[in-house]
């Protein structure tokens, strides 16, 4: 029987800047019971020399480099299709643990309920501000009578955020902008269930290279990947879950195209990929 806990999977592409601070709040966790994976796409030696040397210095890493660059989300399954323990714990390379009871306060929750998947309030750098992101108790328990309110507003957060169960479920690679919000979607059509840990347990660090800023306008990309979704879970839902789903597109969609139901969801229903 594997013992070994939380695989904690680290994707990597030419970023050193945060990454020594990212294995750093690995190591000075309490909770001893985990794995390091680093999975990285890197086109310089940058990151392989980083390893190295925490290697060298006792850190257990199990370190994959990719000769031709795997792109995200597919460095990030990649790193899953690795994994040894019984849940995922990620952490981009800009991602870091704040608490050193962080890891210890995923698994205490998750290990309520086998079929869960838990998520946590964060703090964020964004361009030289430090901001804090703790979900109100009324954004939880709306999450918990409807789920599908994810699409609407995300603020589950990113990959990051979470630790699921190593049960196969991986990103959908044909996603760029909202692949976090699909896979959150994936493990709801599963009926997994999900926690959540108000203390903030990672920090993200963000400026203005994210990808936030190229896709949140695109309005094109944001109608392909929600039929993209809507197409793949729907054969799972009740015709009035459906419906639910294609209600809070509308609203997601709303809030910046300014878009009306009718255009929204028939746009989504018919898309030219489908």
């Amino acid at each position: 029987m594997n013992n070994l806990l939380i695989s904690v999977c680290i994707p990597t592409y030419n970023n050193v800047k945060n990454l020594q601070k990212v294995i750093d709040s690995i190591v000075m966790q309490s909770f001893i019971s985990y794995e390091i994976i680093v999975s990285d796409d890197s086109t310089t030696s940058d990151v392989k020399e980083l390893i190295q040397l925490n290697i060298q210095n006792g850190v257990s890493i199990r370190y994959f480099h990719h000769s031709i660059s795997l792109g995200s989300p597919k460095n990030w399954n990649f790193a899953i299709q690795q994994a040894k323990g019984k849940y995922i714990k990620i952490l981009h390379h800009d991602d870091w643990l704040l608490t050193s009871d962080a890891l210890a306060l995923y698994y205490s929750e998750i290990s309520k309920n086998e079929k869960s998947f838990v998520f946590a309030a964060a703090e964020s750098i964004q361009n030289g501000r430090l901001l804090h992101h703790v979900p109100s108790k009324t954004m939880y328990q709306d999450l918990q009578t409807n789920p599908f309110i994810i699409i609407k507003a995300n603020f589950i957060g990113g990959p990051s955020s979470v630790l699921f169960p190593n049960n196969q479920f991986l990103f959908d690679e044909r996603l760029i902008w909202l692949v976090d919000v699909d896979f959150y979607i994936q493990l709801f059509v599963n009926n997994y269930t999900v926690n959540y840990v108000s203390k903030q347990l990672y920090c993200t660090f963000m400026d203005d290279s994210n990808i936030t800023n190229r896709c949140v306008n695109d309005y094109d990309l944001n109608i392909k990947e929600l039929s993209i979704i809507y197409h793949k879970h729907k054969n799972k839902l009740r015709l009035s879950k459906r419906l639910q789903l294609l209600v809070f597109m509308h609203h997601y969609l709303r809030q910046v195209h300014k878009t009306n139901f009718i255009s929204s969801s028939f746009k989504i229903l018919f898309h030219q990929s489908n």
